[in-house]
């Protein structure tokens, strides 16, 4: 799948990106809860294999910019509900494992962003503490 990034640490990575998704990035940024932020598009056939994300000290929310038809997604155990991934708004703990699988016929687009996990107190809220935290 490939990734454009928007925000990364609550940094700018790529200036020419941010002009061209100015209003997007100006609206992330006005939120104030995301240190990360990216557009993740996941063609038609792909198959991302089951992984786990760095650490439960963020959670992760997909917000749905092209919905299409035959992506699902699995949360948790190997044996979990696989669910059809519609164009609702998600936020989960990607430090359990997941996979998605894309079965339809044209692309999906979602906002991926990243916030510290609410619990986690404003003292511990470091990224040099968890590793790669993108």
């Amino acid at each position: 799948w490939d990734e454009v990034a928007l925000l990364k640490h609550g940094e700018v990575p790529d200036a020419r990106v941010a002009a061209r998704f100015a209003e997007t990035l100006a609206a992330v940024r006005a939120a104030g809860a995301f240190f990360n932020a990216k557009f993740s598009i996941l063609q038609p056939g792909t198959e991302i294999l089951p992984h786990c994300g760095p650490s439960n000290a963020r959670l992760r929310a997909h917000v749905t910019v092209a919905a299409a038809a035959g992506a699902s997604l699995r949360v948790g155990a190997p044996d979990a509900k696989r669910v059809e991934w519609g164009a609702a708004p998600l936020v989960f703990d990607d430090s359990f494992e997941h996979d998605v699988i894309h079965e339809g016929a044209d692309p999906r687009i979602v906002l991926v962003l990243d916030a510290w996990h609410p619990e986690l107190p404003p003292e511990r809220r470091r990224f040099e503490l968890y590793g790669r935290l993108s």
